[in-house]
């Protein structure tokens, strides 16, 4: 899992259009957010980047107030949006539409 602040976010996920999920989080539930995805990325991350970002100005700037949340892009477009992290075969659902 790799974090990413916001030159980077923008430059990789959508300037490149890098297939990724993207967690924002901040404060105590970070640790918890990132273990959620750590088996997930051990299964698909060969096929899809996993970034996270504690940054509040990438959030705002993506209409983000509710933390955690998870964003899916394909080719520098957002595809799906949670707020809260969903159930993993959800997110497995929408993984799966990437590759």
């Amino acid at each position: 899992m790799e974090k990413v602040k916001e030159t980077e976010f923008y430059k990789r996920v959508i300037e490149e259009g890098i297939s990724c999920i993207l967690l924002l989080d901040k404060g105590e539930s970070l640790k918890s957010s990132l273990e959620y995805l750590k088996e997930l990325e051990s299964l698909y991350g060969d096929r899809v980047s996993f970034l996270y970002s504690d940054s509040l100005k990438i959030g705002e700037e993506l209409g983000i107030y509710t933390y955690p949340s998870l964003l899916i892009f394909k080719d520098g477009l957002e595809k799906a949006r949670y707020e809260g992290l969903p159930p993993r075969k959800v997110l497995e659902e929408g993984i799966k539409g990437l590759t």
